[in-house]
C-alpha cells in the first residue's frame, strides 16, 4: 500500500514538474487541417478554407478578395504550414521526455 502511494506521489510530482517546464500563452480552440491544396481551420466560429493561391471559402461561401487580402490569406496559410509541424514536433518531444522520465521511475 505504501509503495503505491509513494509511486502515485512521485508520478504527480513528475507531471507537475513537466508541466512547469513549458508554458504556452495560446489555448488552441480550432482544428487545423493541412492538405497539399488547402489549409482548413474548423472551429466554433465556422469553417475557413484557404487555397495556396489565396482563395478563401468561409462556411461554404467563396469570397472575392482584393490583391492585399489575397496576399494576407496566402501568408496566413503559409505561416500555418511552416509553424504547425514545428509546434507538433515540440509537443511530441515533450511527451517523449515525460514518457522516458516515467519509465525511469517505474523501472
Amino acid at each position: 500500500m505504501m509503495r503505491k502511494t509513494l509511486l502515485a506521489a512521485v508520478l504527480t510530482f513528475t507531471a507537475m514538474a513537466a508541466h512547469a517546464d513549458y508554458q504556452c500563452s495560446v489555448t488552441p480552440r480550432d482544428d487545423v487541417i493541412l492538405s497539399p491544396q488547402t489549409v482548413q481551420v474548423k472551429g466554433e466560429n465556422g469553417d475557413l478554407v484557404i487555397t495556396q493561391a489565396g482563395d478563401v471559402t468561409f462556411n461554404g461561401k467563396q469570397y472575392t478578395l482584393n490583391a492585399a487580402q489575397r496576399e494576407q490569406a496566402k501568408d496566413y496559410q503559409a505561416a500555418l504550414r511552416s509553424s504547425l509541424p514545428w509546434i507538433d514536433e515540440g509537443a511530441r518531444a515533450r511527451v517523449e521526455k515525460g514518457r522516458v522520465a516515467l519509465d525511469k521511475i517505474i523501472a
